[in-house]
């Protein structure tokens, strides 16, 4: 964890930070130095990534407690591509992605992202705080690259 810590400080402490892409940290003790770092900063905590978009488990079972206790609640927006590995409530239609947002707040985020860009039809993401919903939607287009994301619309319908 020396590694990732003095990484962290490298950039933070030379050029500052506005935000952090957490990313893939896979492990219990990734999660929490990271949320240790973050939580020593003003800067928002963004994407922890615990699924791929093919829907391979990129993180350990051990770490999703520290996902959950360490890193949420000092996240201000995390994008939950995995909101089912997290909350336990599975985003498989429109109305799904409000049960998902509702399900995830009780772990600490000021502000939640659900993205739907796996479901049919045109890309759909909510984002919300709880009390406010701000709904992103986007007309889906064929793209035979869908390596990454943009409010899910990169994502060609299946």
């Amino acid at each position: 964890m020396d590694a990732v810590r003095a990484q962290y400080r490298s950039v933070v402490d030379d050029i500052g930070v506005q935000a952090v892409k957490t990313g893939l940290l896979a492990s219990a003790e990734r999660v929490e130095a990271v949320a240790e770092l973050i939580g020593a900063t003003d800067a928002p905590a963004v994407d922890p990534v615990g699924i791929s978009q093919h829907g391979d488990s990129l993180l350990a079972e051990s770490a999703l407690d520290s996902v959950r206790t360490e890193l949420l609640p000092v996240a201000t927006v995390p994008n939950l591509d995995q909101v089912a590995q997290l909350s336990g409530v599975r985003v498989e239609s429109e109305e799904d992605l409000g049960r998902a947002a509702a399900a995830v707040p009780a772990y600490g985020p000021k502000w939640v992202l659900i993205k739907g860009g796996h479901l049919p039809g045109d890309a759909e993401d909510l984002l919300t705080d709880g009390s406010e919903e701000h709904w992103l939607r986007a007309p889906r287009h064929d793209n035979r690259h869908t390596h990454g994301t943009f409010t899910g619309a990169d994502t060609p319908a299946a």
